[in-house]
């Protein structure tokens, strides 16, 4: 249930830390604030 996405944050971060830059952070912040939002399958 958790395996897509922790992958999901993992290929995130890793594209933000390949790009550092604010509009990467606000990025991940807005997948993961969405992602809170859903309730799990």
């Amino acid at each position: 249930m958790y395996h897509g996405l922790f992958s999901k944050l993992a290929m995130v971060l890793y594209l933000a830390f390949q790009t550092p830059s604010e509009k990467a952070l606000l990025i991940w912040f807005s997948i993961f604030a969405f992602q809170q939002t859903i309730p799990p399958m």
